[in-house]
């Protein structure tokens, strides 16, 4: 008996599954059939709604094509509407006359048929005119195409105007078409689906009793599964005891919080005799952070984030103050909302003390590395002083030789004010690093400071680098036209000893770029405007991802001790954002590298560069006091103004001076002091002066101003100020300025 109804059950368990198999076959084939029916209307659907996405493409190159300037961005423009003409081409077909090797043909109804083929503006139409006007703007060249061009007028109005609703109209069709099949073939799965659930229930009512002891068993196994679970609750809960780690959930329908009881301990408050809330929650938080977690709460809430960390202080009940880390997690419901937030807390008071010991630790290890560069500093600047010292004391030595020959001595003389301007650019680029000189921006024709620098550069760069400029922009930009001199010098410098051993190719272009908005070049975050764009490239042996992170770091050098100061790119870094530029600099192992500097583009009348003083002295015939302690410069200097026409008469000290001048203050048309001297600066002689003859005009020089900056001067009645070492032109220029006044 027992034997014969479990044969029964068997056999009905058996004509029950199979029942069952094959309603879900059915189903399955019914579902795949829906599927691909969606997809097939998905596909005319989307290649319908492409075509509108392709139209606004095309206008948005040809418009693109009509309006730039470059030849290269015309071409890719160009490029770019030949491929989305043959995408669009491609498209229609498909959609007019089906897949022939599926051997499908098109999907249609009548309102497609009019949609499509309206003798008066049909799509067929419609898109025929469009793309023989876009062949037409393809097949155009960049001398003839602009904003007049029949083909960009008719593109840019009849596409948005024309084309697009009528694309728009037949995608609504398909989609239309698409939800009634789809609807006919769901009637008969919602059938099929009915009968499973009937067979089903039938089956559970036959074998409901046979598989009784299995359900007996599974709860069993359940009750175990429910101990085995609390078991490792209580290790859980041990464990965030030991971490100081505990858990908390949130519900937002009904506001209901609730902690472990490790988040009771953090918080020193005793279990159940604290009411959990919201509220008494953000009571227990530092009122210094209460503000900032409770808008990154509602953030998490009102953005549907899905997690967020913090990190706050609490002050518990006793006073205490404890430092806590909170991640939290967001769980969504059906409608979107955020109806659960679950997450952690952990105090992380001892691991933030133990990390200060360490943002203290980290000091003195800085410390010790600053005192290392100032000594990589130091050496870099003893070795480029020697080198000019050695050029300088060369060629007079040579100067001496050719005493009888005037042309071989005045070329012995240039090497020497040569090697003396490179020392005054070394010392200018120190100060600026220090922040001790000043910008003086006056408007200028950068591509002048660069064609001038060039010319310098030629002369020490080795043979075996070719040189490539590329000027073809004549902009003018607001500037220091001594800083901007040095920025290209920094650059070619550093250019030409990436390439001193192998040889290669240096490269300095000067262009125009439009930048349409903030990501136009990513990491630079440039206004929109018009740049000149200063491009520095070599192909020397590059540097890789490590080096190029310090590569603005001061006295961070790739060069061996003694051969650099380390000060090259962060003191053109420093000079390009006081001039409000930006750079960005490129490279790779083996490929060489490329510095971009943006400036934005100024409309100035007239560009100024003081590069191109005149090389001849401006006579003059006023009287003048000069003052200067160190004999040589102070007699070099008198011999110049005397050979100018000027009456000079010399003081080594600012004290014997002052006393001439109190004697006679309308004997002198001029004073032109040193800055640094014994007993009394120049600041305070100057001062004295104007005290005596308040509108006395006064030249302050000095090769380090300290803390006088521009303004101070000015404020103390100063008339100008002239950095040293002084170059005849300059003070010659600067004089006849002020007499010109």
């Amino acid at each position: 008996m027992l034997a014969r109804t479990v044969r029964i059950l068997r056999i009905r368990y058996s004509i029950g599954l199979n029942v069952i198999a094959l309603l879900v076959t059915a189903s399955f084939i019914t579902m795949t059939h829906v599927v691909s029916k969606q997809r097939n209307f998905s596909s005319l659907i989307n290649l319908a709604g492409h075509q509108a996405g392709l139209s606004n493409r095309i206008s948005f190159f040809v418009s693109l094509m009509a309006t730039t300037d470059d030849e290269s961005e015309f071409n890719m423009a160009r490029s770019q509407v030949g491929r989305a003409i043959h995408k669009m081409q491609v498209d229609f077909n498909f959609l007019r006359h089906g897949d022939p090797e599926k051997a499908s043909g098109p999907v249609i109804n009548d309102t497609l048929v009019k949609i499509y083929e309206d003798p008066m503006i049909g799509l067929d139409l419609a898109i025929e005119r469009f793309l023989d006007r876009a062949k037409d703007a393809y097949s155009s060249d960049k001398d003839t195409f602009n904003t007049e061009s029949a083909a960009y007028i008719f593109i840019t109005t009849y596409g948005p105007h024309t084309l697009n609703p009528l694309l728009d109209a037949a995608v609504d069709e398909y989609e239309k078409l698409g939800r009634e099949a789809v609807f006919k073939i769901e009637k008969l799965e919602s059938i099929i689906w009915l009968t499973t659930l009937l067979t089903l229930l039938l089956e559970f009512l036959l074998i409901f009793r046979p598989m009784e002891r299995r359900v007996q068993k599974a709860l069993s196994a359940r009750e175990y599964t429910i101990a085995t679970l609390k078991t490792t609750r209580k290790r859980l809960i041990a464990a965030q005891r030991l971490a100081k780690i505990g858990d908390w959930e949130f519900y937002s329908e009904n506001k209901t919080l609730t902690w472990s009881d490790q988040v009771y301990d953090i918080c020193g408050v005793p279990i159940g005799g604290f009411t959990v809330t919201p509220e008494t929650s953000l009571q227990l938080v530092n009122p210094q952070d209460r503000k900032t977690v409770k808008s990154v709460v509602s953030r998490l809430i009102e953005t549907r984030k899905t997690s967020l960390d913090m990190e706050y202080r609490i002050i518990r009940p006793d006073g205490g103050e404890r430092t806590v880390f909170q991640h939290a997690v967001a769980v969504k419901g059906q409608k979107g909302r955020i109806d659960l937030i679950y997450g952690t807390i952990q105090d992380i008071t001892e691991q933030k003390k133990a990390a200060d010991d360490t943002i203290k630790l980290e000091g003195q290890l800085s410390q010790s590395h600053k005192m290392r560069a100032i000594g990589t500093l130091a050496g870099g600047i003893a070795h480029d002083f020697n080198n000019i010292l050695s050029a300088i004391l060369g060629y007079a030595q040579l100067a001496k030789l050719d005493i009888q020959d005037p042309e071989a001595a005045q070329k012995d003389i240039t090497k020497i004010e040569n090697a003396a301007q490179r020392a005054s650019l070394l010392v200018r680029q120190i100060l600026t690093f220090s922040r001790q000189s000043e910008d003086t921006l006056q408007p200028m024709g950068l591509y002048l400071v660069v064609k001038e620098a060039m010319s310098m550069m030629r002369s020490s760069i080795p043979a075996n680098i070719e040189i490539i400029q590329k000027i073809q922009s004549k902009a003018s930009i607001l500037a220091d036209p001594t800083k901007i001199h040095q920025v290209i010098m920094n650059l070619c410098t550093n250019a030409y000893h990436a390439m001193d051993d192998t040889g290669g190719v240096l490269t300095v272009a000067l262009n125009e770029t439009d930048i349409l908005d903030e990501e136009s070049i990513p990491d630079l975050n440039m206004n929109s405007g018009k740049y000149v764009r200063l491009i520095v490239s070599d192909t020397g042996h590059g540097m890789d991802r490590e080096t190029m992170k310090k590569i603005f770091d001061p006295f961070f050098t790739t060069k061996e001790v003694g051969q650099g100061t380390g000060l090259g790119l962060s003191v053109v870094d420093g000079i390009v954002k006081n001039h409000n530029g930006f750079m960005k600099v490129y490279s790779e192992i083996g490929s060489g590298t490329t510095c971009q500097i943006f400036w934005p583009i100024i409309r100035a009348k007239k560009s100024v560069d003081e590069l191109e003083i005149k090389t001849g002295l401006i006579m003059g015939s006023e009287r003048i006091m000069l003052v200067e302690d160190e004999v040589d410069i102070l007699e070099a200097l008198q011999n110049l103004l005397v050979r100018q026409g000027y009456s000079v008469t010399p003081f080594t000290e600012g004290i014997s001076a002052l006393k001439a001048f109190k004697a006679d203050p309308d004997k002198f048309d001029l004073v032109i002091t040193d800055m640094t001297m014994p007993k009394m600066k120049g600041d305070a002689f100057s001062a004295e002066l104007l005290k005596i003859r308040k509108a006395l005009p006064i030249i302050l020089c000095s090769g380090y101003y300290g803390n006088l900056d521009k303004d101070i001067i000015q404020t103390l009645g100063i008339t100008k100020r002239i950095q040293k070492p002084i170059m005849g032109q300059e003070l010659s220029a600067m004089i006849r300025e002020i007499f010109a006044h």
